[in-house]
């Protein structure tokens, strides 16, 4: 099974009809008798390409797959409208319609069906970190938290499960401290698990990926969160963008819903999204890091924090972050998240009517 939300229950890729299984993209009812290819893909194989022939594409795809989707673009004369993130940035493309979407309202809402919680009145860690795969920015938050934090307030889950292209061969980035990291990494941890007890790196699974319940989440203060997909600027010989964004999962979601305070490390402008949906990350300390679109400074940034947070003990932070922890999981409790992120799909099938009329 896959750990991403929408794809739990298998790919789509059929013609919008009366008898297409929606699941949670139930708003695409309104596209029935239009002739539009719906295709919810995930990661799509590079072999896969939409059929012609239809008026136009919805496709749906994990994280900012920008080359499928440009091939696909340039293969038709009709428009492929991408059911993508919230923020488009400067990202833009011949023949693609790119419409703000979200899921995270669906997913927490699941989430807060599937598993009890009681609220959070201690915390025996300052933080977690967890990776069941391999890349270059949980290397970097997975030493910055073993140097930075001491062993009785730390959680750290390392998985041996590594794939060259997602630690860019080992080349080093050219930023000393970033590289000194990689390299200790490869010495120290490289090929070795560490483990946190409720934490299967192998059992991987929708249910259990969603549990927000587990140790690292409900016994620490703070998460670094640790996301799938964290490059944001993005330099190709003839043009520089931003990838939309940001991408957020499960592992930034079961911390709002834990009580737990994000330590962001993916794409930028996690906290400043989320924010425009009514949480709040009033935790004390700058998070301008977060804004910055370059991958290697806003990695600096979230090392610093790291250690920022490795100058005081548990009790400080607890304290100084409990307003905004308390906050984040009411505001989904109470269905207000809920109702912000709808706002925003209910907008993209205006857009999508739009372009189809």
């Amino acid at each position: 099974m896959t750990s991403f939300y929408h794809l739990s229950d298998g790919y789509t890729w059929e013609v919008i009809s009366k008898h297409t299984n929606f699941k949670h993209f139930h708003l695409l009812q309104n596209l029935i008798g239009k002739d539009v290819f719906w295709a919810n893909v995930g990661w799509p194989q590079q072999h896969w390409d939409l059929p012609h022939g239809h008026k136009a594409y919805v496709v749906m795809v994990e994280g900012p797959e920008v080359i499928w989707i440009e091939r696909q673009a340039s293969r038709m004369h009709a428009p492929v409208i991408v059911l993508g993130m919230i923020n488009q940035y400067d990202y833009s493309c011949a023949n693609v319609v790119y419409v703000p979407w979200t899921e995270w309202h669906y997913q927490t809402k699941t989430m807060l069906e599937t598993f009890a919680w009681s609220s959070k009145t201690s915390c025996t860690h300052l933080i977690s970190s967890l990776s069941a795969r391999i890349s270059q920015n949980k290397i970097w938050s997975t030493m910055a938290v073993i140097d930075q934090i001491d062993r009785s307030q730390r959680l750290v889950s390392n998985s041996d499960w590594v794939e060259m292209k997602n630690v860019h061969d080992w080349k080093p980035t050219g930023n000393l401290r970033l590289d000194d990291l990689t390299v200790r990494y490869q010495q120290h941890l490289l090929g070795h698990k560490l483990a946190v007890d409720d934490f299967d790196q192998q059992a991987q699974s929708s249910l259990i990926n969603h549990d927000y319940t587990s140790k690292a989440y409900r016994n620490v203060v703070f998460n670094v969160t640790n996301e799938s997909w964290h490059y944001s600027l993005h330099h190709t010989p003839d043009r520089q963008y931003t990838y939309p964004g940001p991408f957020l999962t499960e592992k930034t979601m079961k911390c709002l819903l834990s009580e737990t305070a994000i330590i962001a490390n993916g794409q930028f402008d996690t906290y400043r999204t989320l924010e425009s949906l009514g949480m709040q990350f009033d935790y004390g300390f700058d998070l301008h890091y977060d804004s910055e679109s370059g991958n290697i400074d806003r990695s600096v940034g979230m090392i610093d924090l790291i250690s920022q947070v490795g100058e005081h003990g548990i009790a400080y932070w607890f304290d100084r972050t409990l307003m905004s922890r308390r906050h984040n999981r009411e505001h989904i409790v109470t269905g207000h998240f809920y109702d912000a992120c709808e706002s925003i799909n209910l907008k993209a099938m205006d857009l999508i009517q739009q372009v189809l009329s």
